[in-house]
């Protein structure tokens, strides 16, 4: 930011400053529009579908899961080729991501 006096004035942003910024903004409303429209729907199938997984999983245990704890540790270990073998083909795949971030909330399904 720049700070100038002209006759009383002060110019804290010059023009070409203010049409960087205004393109700036610009990109990064694009992109998380682009984001909610393309990615968000992707990323909920897929939570879904690692969720149905986990709960197949689940069932095939002989001893059940007693608490939140161990389901949590259990989808923590499971291997992202395992799951993905299971799942519907996506251009873009988000089980890492989604193991990671959204560990309890796939627990409570």
């Amino acid at each position: 930011m720049e700070t100038k006096s002209v006759t009383d004035c002060h110019i804290i942003i010059n023009k070409q400053d203010l049409f960087i910024l205004q393109s700036w903004e610009w990109f990064i409303f694009e992109t998380v529009v682009r984001k909610i429209a393309i990615n968000l729907p992707t990323v909920l199938k897929q939570f879904d579908q690692i969720g149905r997984y986990i709960k197949e999983e689940i069932t095939k245990m002989e001893t059940p899961l007693l608490n939140m704890s161990d389901i949590q540790m259990l989808i923590k270990n499971l291997q992202d080729e395992k799951i993905i073998v299971n799942m519907l083909k996506q251009d873009v795949c988000y089980v890492t991501q989604i193991k990671m971030f959204a560990t309890i909330q796939l627990a409570e399904c």
